[in-house]
């Protein structure tokens, strides 16, 4: 039963983790590589903690406290890309095309 629901958490989290790099692309924030080097650790650390979930699981040990620190990272990438989603909507920062026209135009200094 436990290794259901943490497949399916899981799940849960590599949907989120696949959905923030896109909406980073989409909506760029100012600092991109911090915030993806950030999201980089969040995203290792949930796995590495899921696998040894798993393996103290299968060899019956305590994994309470591992248990609730990792349905603590669940959520994370979804609030994280919501968040900058948020951001964008809230600076109105959308990309947009800009057409320019170059005119010549001779301007004589007098003296």
């Amino acid at each position: 039963m436990f290794r259901r629901r943490l497949m399916r958490q899981t799940g849960i989290f590599l949907l989120g983790s696949l959905a923030f790099p896109y909406i980073s692309q989409i909506y760029p924030p100012l600092d991109l590589d911090l915030i993806l080097v950030f999201f980089g650790l969040i995203f290792f650390g949930a796995l590495t903690l899921a696998i040894i979930l798993e393996r103290r699981a299968r060899n019956h040990q305590e994994i309470e406290l591992m248990k609730r620190v990792y349905n603590g990272f669940i959520p994370l990438p979804w609030i994280l890309a919501a968040t900058l989603f948020v951001n964008v909507l809230m600076g109105g920062s959308i990309p947009r095309k800009m057409s320019f026209t170059i005119r010549q135009s001779w301007w004589v200094a007098s003296i």
